[in-house]
Parts: C-alpha cells; structure tokens; sequence
C-alpha cells in the first residue's frame, strides 16, 4: 500500500507547476466561455444570410465577414470537443482519448496539454 492517498497519482511539488496549472484553468474557461460570449457580442448571429443577388455582381463585405465568423465558431467547436475528450480521459484514467473527426494532432495534443495541467492541479 503506498503513502499516496490516490494510487497513480503524482502530486504538485512545485509553485511553477501550480501556477502552470492556474494558468491552464484559465486559459480553459477563455476558450470555452470567453470566445462564443465575444463573438455573439461583436458579429451577432453567426448564420449570414444569402443575398438577394448573390450570384450576380460582388458579394457584400459583410457577408464574407459572417462567414469567416461561421469558420470560427466550426473551429471553436471542434477545439472544445477535443477538451471534453481529454478531461473525460483524463478523468477515467484510460490514457489516451479516441481522435476527434478532423481535428489536426496539434489541436488535440494542446487539449491534450490544457487538461493535464487543469487536473495536476485539481490533484493538488
């Protein structure tokens, strides 16, 4: 029987892995909560409306701005799904999680990197 309270489980011995891990948690919530809330309140409704002519003559500035924003929010959702894939790995202990459908291997492995630091902490 070890010492440890939680068997596998490798506790914080440094002030720089603590802050780390804060940092993490806060940079977590920024993406999940912070980039919708600051879209909504500077675009508005991400789903842009075809114009009337849109096949004849130029496209509206605008238009093309919503959908650069609609490419934001397909790209913010596909990070948050890798987050809640590696905090339920991380949380069963079952290593690592299955791949998220098109996600590049950068964007999982810094969820990857994200989640871990979050629960060294909550270990703490």
């Amino acid at each position: 029987m070890s010492s440890s309270p939680i068997d596998g489980v490798r506790r914080i011995r440094r002030a720089g892995e603590a802050a780390r891990g804060f940092f993490a948690a806060l940079l977590t919530l920024g993406i999940v909560a912070g980039v919708p809330a600051a879209l909504l309140l500077i675009v508005g409704n991400p789903i842009p409306p075809l114009p009337d002519d849109s096949l004849a003559g130029q496209v509206p500035i605008d238009f093309v701005i919503k959908v650069i924003v609609c490419i934001v929010w397909l790209a913010w959702a596909q990070l948050v799904s890798c987050l809640v894939a590696e905090f339920v790995a991380g949380v069963r202990g079952s290593g690592l999680p299955w791949r998220v459908p098109f996600a590049a291997a950068a964007q999982q492995d810094f969820a990857r990197r994200l989640i871990t630091a979050v629960l060294l902490l909550a270990t703490a």
